[in-house]
């Protein structure tokens, strides 16, 4: 082609990018299900990639059982690309790549695997290789000639003023344009990425670059591709945000990194048991599982942790991240023993500046042999008094289970249809809630529960049937208006009628990468949970994942509230170990012991119920 008839194809594709007419979606390309493979960013490790390491890791993949696994993309990252001198197009580097990147894609294809390759939306890759910024129509034709299967699409060394949908989008549709089917995986180093990435791209980034670094990186990651899980796929289209027929996306929150492995520029590294959490938790979240593993490791898997491979082949777990439902989400933590024991795990329970985004000031009725409380959002825990007060003394508000009757909860009366909460302790002193918020003006008060008995507010006859209503007449303390909380039955929250404020459980300066936060960190005990398709006869099935972050064993528990036994009896199965469980009867919890930092995986079954 022209100098001339360059220019006219890269205006065009830019045109429709930045003015938004007559383009076609990057989901329109077909790809449904989370894309499973190999990456050479670990896996070669960075720098040291070739076209050997390319090919003998499509052969290993298939050698090894994992391509018959599912994992059948074998992706290049960065360190290859340069420009042909003589044409300006894109190229495999010739100390590497020497028969060429047509060949790499042969042999690769041969083996029976895909092909992937790497790029960036800027003037350079985060290596300084050559990029494909305003190169995207050449570029995405010249992967197509090799019989490229899969796009990773970064951004690091850019000077210009683009922002990442439009750049982005110009590379989704070069790739559409060209009539091969490629998955089209993004990077934008963005929080907000999700917002765009539907709309041009198969999947694209949850967190940071991952590395084996189980506090600084994994769980960062997990976290925020727990946010992410309203843009899934599934989940969009649960919502009717996607139509049936178009293409992914998916949550991206970077590979999976083995055992025991020392990468120089990635330390500390993972034990076996971080390892297979981090996978568990990935395939619930239906995460793309990209292996991060050696690629002489492919080829021996007898160098691999036997009880490693055996996961990430394992067709249950594998069956859960390609299933065609949203992805699980965090639905309850709980503080671990030793967070129970120190007075610095405490949940911090204030009045705060209401905010509809933060879940940690959402609440709903719990009501449970007879017992009515009040719990936190999508959680199994309820506001209740904290068992080492001194008797008829001021206490503070903290949280416990909501299934532990030894431990006095906030209540809500029945008998009054403004309801009225009391607490009530083992001597039977009964306590208001109180905002201090509302007597002090404090910018983030901590609520406490005061004795003597409560002296109900005389009742309202006029209130409003419609949002807010009141949740909760506290009786008189020094003003009425400090122990009177509004209900908001849409929003869910608990405002303070003196103060505006609304009852928070969380610090004042909110991580939205978690739920409840306690004074020193993050409650230890989490529950996942999510749905998967129905089961055998059109039973209703679900996964469920009990996480331990904490430093010791600790019995995790999922609540009926949680797992669905509060409608119907369920089958267990643990779809790591591939064996069935005694089944949960009606009401019944699902307790078991998960060893630190591990995971315990289920898959329940009800016949015929809506969970």
């Amino acid at each position: 082609r022209s100098s001339i008839s360059k220019m006219v194809i890269l205006a065009t594709v830019w045109a429709t990018v930045l003015l938004g007419v007559g383009v076609t979606m990057g989901l329109d390309n077909g790809f449904v299900l989370p894309p499973m493979g190999w990456s050479a960013l670990y896996g070669a490790p960075f720098s040291s990639v070739n076209e050997t390491i390319v090919t003998q890791a499509a052969i290993g993949l298939k050698s090894s059982g994992l391509l018959n696994a599912g994992y059948s993309f074998v992706n290049l990252d960065d360190w290859w690309a340069v420009r042909d001198p003589a044409t300006g197009d894109i190229m495999g580097t010739p100390t590497k790549f020497p028969s060429g990147m047509k060949e790499v894609a042969d042999q690769v294809h041969a083996a029976g695997a895909q092909f992937g390759v790497y790029s960036a939306a800027s003037e350079r890759t985060c290596g300084n290789w050559s990029a494909s910024l305003f190169n995207e129509a050449r570029d995405a034709a010249t992967f197509a000639s090799w019989g490229v299967d899969f796009l990773k699409y970064d951004a690091c060394i850019y000077s210009g003023g683009v922002q990442g949908r439009a750049r982005y989008g110009a590379m989704s549709r070069a790739l559409n344009a060209t009539g091969r089917r490629m998955f089209y995986s993004v990077e934008g180093w963005s929080p907000t990425q999700g917002d765009w990435g539907p709309e041009v791209a198969n999947m694209w980034r949850t967190g940071n670059d991952i590395w084996p670094d189980w506090d600084g990186c994994i769980l960062n990651n997990l976290y925020q591709t727990n946010i992410a899980a309203p843009y899934n796929r599934y989940s969009m289209q649960a919502s009717h945000t996607l139509t049936d027929h178009a293409g992914g996306g998916f949550n991206d929150g970077d590979m999976l990194q083995p055992p025991n492995t020392l990468i120089t520029e990635r330390k500390p590294g993972l034990s076996l048991e971080e390892s297979s959490s981090q996978f568990k938790l990935w395939a619930i979240m239906k995460t793309p599982l990209i292996l991060g593993i050696n690629w002489a490791q492919l080829a021996d898997v007898a160098t691999l942790a036997p009880e490693y491979f055996d996961l990430i082949s394992n067709p249950e777990i594998i069956a859960v991240d390609q299933d065609p439902s949203p992805q699980a989400t965090l639905v309850a933590q709980y503080p671990s023993t030793a967070q129970q024991q120190s007075q610095s795990a405490t949940l911090n329970i204030t009045m705060q500046t209401c905010d509809l985004s933060r879940p940690d000031q959402r609440f709903t009725p719990f009501t449970s042999n007879g017992k009515s409380a009040i719990a936190l959002a999508d959680s199994s825990l309820c506001l209740s008094l904290e068992t080492n007060h001194g008797s008829g003394t001021a206490a503070r508000v903290g949280a416990a289970n909501c299934n532990d009757h030894s431990v006095p909860d906030v209540t809500l009366s029945p008998d009054d249809e403004l309801t009225v909460t009391i607490v009530e302790d083992s001597l039977h002193n009964t306590y208001c809630l109180t905002d201090l918020a509302e007597s002090s003006n404090a910018a983030a008060a901590v609520p406490v529960l005061t004795a003597p008995k409560c002296v109900p507010y005389p009742p309202i006859n006029h209130h409003s049937k419609t949002d807010p209503v009141p949740l909760a007449v506290l009786g008189k303390g020094n003003t009425f208006a400090e122990q009177v909380f509004i209900w908001g039955s849409n929003t869910r929250q608990i405002v303070g009628a003196g103060s505006g404020r609304c009852l928070t459980v969380g610090m004042p300066n909110h991580d939205p990468n978690v739920r409840y936060q306690t004074n020193n960190g993050t409650l230890e005990l989490e529950v996942w949970a999510g749905p998967l398709t129905d089961g055998v006869d059109g039973n209703t099935r679900r996964v469920v994942a009990l996480f331990n972050k904490g430093s010791a064993t600790e019995n995790v528990t999922a609540s009926p509230l949680i797992i669905g036994t509060g409608a119907v009896a369920m089958t267990v199965r643990d779809i790591v170990a591939r064996k069935a469980m005694a089944p949960l009867a009606l009401g019944e919890g699902l307790t078991v012991s998960v060893p630190s930092h591990g995971v315990r995986l289920f898959v329940l079954e009800a016949a015929h119920a809506e969970l």
